[in-house]
């Protein structure tokens, strides 16, 4: 169950969800990029909002409904693990290198207390994409 609001829904499109299977540098990279453009000036806020607190990250990926099994048929868990690094302080585990850095929105992992996650098949590549809520868990 989710609580306060900490991260307003970013809604991304015309944007092909990728797993970390090749270049999962390159792909944490451009999530945390698009992720930044999206929340723009609030990213402190949002910061200040999440740290060090027990979220709740709700996820809703738009894979294209088509025959290419490589678009559509992408695992879930996989797709959500390239979000939450981007989320984090560093990206890589004990690596400060600055291009390597996240959000800052938390810490580590274990301040991920609920996740949901989910994937919906839509028919144009123009809506392709995700929608990414954080909340205030309820589970502390």
């Amino acid at each position: 169950m989710k609580g306060d609001v900490l991260l307003n829904p970013v809604k991304v499109r015309g944007f092909t969800p990728l797993t970390a299977r090749k270049n999962k540098i390159e792909r944490k990279k451009q999530i945390r990029d698009i992720i930044k453009e999206k929340i723009g000036k609030d990213i402190i806020k949002v910061r200040k909002l999440c740290k060090e607190k027990p979220v709740f990250v709700d996820v809703c990926f738009y894979l294209l409904k088509t025959d290419d099994i490589s678009r559509s048929k992408k695992d879930l868990d996989n797709l959500m693990k390239i979000v939450c690094d981007s989320l984090l302080t560093h990206m890589i585990q004990n690596n400060k290198e600055e291009e390597l850095k996240g959000l800052d929105l938390i810490n580590d992992d274990s301040e991920i207390y609920e996740t949901r996650c989910r994937k919906k098949l839509v028919e144009t590549v123009d809506k392709e994409g995700f929608d990414l809520m954080i909340s205030l868990s309820s589970e502390r």
